[in-house]
């Protein structure tokens, strides 16, 4: 980021002119450190140029009498880079920033170097946080939504610098020009943000989480009468070269997905990640073997997934994993997409 010091020439090198101010292209390096490597017009910057802070972060773009203007590429120290429109040397318009690897974290609007009007925030996992921030560039305010990977489910409502402190179920209908259109679901419970401590994991055990409520009942289990994970009806794709997806399925309402699974015939699709399983140190657990590449992988790639050994172990009265509690239900093994088997 560029410095706080006063911008003061130390050392050029490069053509100057007749009263001695860098002309063509030059490297000046100035009191605070910084560093410009670009084109000059009689002591003024104009042309391409790339500015090369104090802290590792640089600045590249076009200056036009001495300021930026167009297009720019601010990179940070850490390799995360900033794509906006500069006028006169200040972000204005449009911006696009991504991480280290590459990934979209934001886009959105810039006004005076400050984020402006809707912007979008987006996370890791695939979800994203909407709405239009206030004068400090912060996502503040009662009309914020937090949008769940599969980019239509959403909680709506008040977000205090980027955290929900109310919000209600609502579904993501449409976007136009950036601008996202939600409508509440009717009957929606209020959720509220709620932060786990070392002594609880959340005040409102019995809340379900609306995104994984779309891929996972609660049903009487086996063990004591502790609700238990069934799957929902999705719908799936064959992953296995050798078998073949049933014309039906089970009622998966009602039917719950248990270890007690004993032979695996056909290997389908889950879109999300499969938990560990919790073993009492007495007990066996399921043995994996690994597969590699599924018969209808992604457009240009493979995936690989995990294959249970037949026959299981019948571990029924096992729990799940409380490390991996955002995925929806005990799994046999973890790859970039889990899968789920019908037996």
């Amino acid at each position: 980021m560029d410095s706080d010091d006063e911008m003061v020439e130390e050392a050029v090198e490069g053509h100057l002119d007749d009263d001695g101010l860098p002309h063509g292209f030059c490297t000046v390096t100035y009191s605070s450190t910084d560093r410009f490597e670009g084109n000059f017009v009689h002591g003024e910057k104009n042309g391409r140029g790339k500015f090369f802070f104090f802290d590792g972060s640089t600045l590249e773009g076009y200056y036009v009498d001495d300021a930026l203007q167009g297009q720019g590429v601010y990179t940070y120290e850490d390799g995360g880079v900033l794509q906006g429109t500069y006028v006169d040397g200040e972000l204005n318009g449009p911006a696009q920033e991504y991480d280290t690897d590459g990934r979209l974290i934001f886009k959105g609007q810039y006004k005076d170097n400050i984020r402006h009007g809707v912007c979008w925030i987006y996370y890791p996992d695939g979800g994203s946080l909407v709405g239009e921030v206030n004068e400090d560039g912060e996502m503040t305010g009662e009309k914020i939504a937090y949008v769940y990977p599969d980019e239509r489910t959403a909680l709506y409502g008040k977000f205090i610098d980027g955290e929900m402190i109310e919000g209600k179920l609502a579904t993501l209908m449409s976007t136009e020009e950036g601008r996202p259109h939600f409508e509440l679901m009717p009957g929606s419970s209020v959720y509220h943000f709620d932060k786990s401590t070392s002594s609880c994991i959340s005040t409102s055990v019995l809340l379900p989480d609306p995104y994984e409520s779309e891929r996972l009942t609660a049903g009487t289990g086996l063990l004591m009468g502790i609700p238990s994970p069934s799957m929902k009806k999705r719908s799936l794709m064959c992953l296995s070269p050798t078998a073949t997806c049933p014309s039906t399925v089970p009622p998966w309402d009602t039917r719950q997905i248990t270890p007690s699974l004993q032979t695996a015939s056909t290997i389908c699709e889950y879109d999300t990640q499969l938990p560990g399983w919790i073993r009492a140190p007495s007990a066996g657990a399921p043995r994996l073997t690994r597969a590699s590449q599924s018969c209808h992988p992604a457009p240009g790639e493979g995936r690989s997934f995990w294959v249970p050994e037949a026959p299981l172990p019948d571990v029924s009265w096992l729990g799940l994993d409380t490390r991996s509690l955002n995925s929806p239900f005990p799994g046999l093994g973890n790859s970039d997409r889990a899968k789920c088997l019908e037996g």
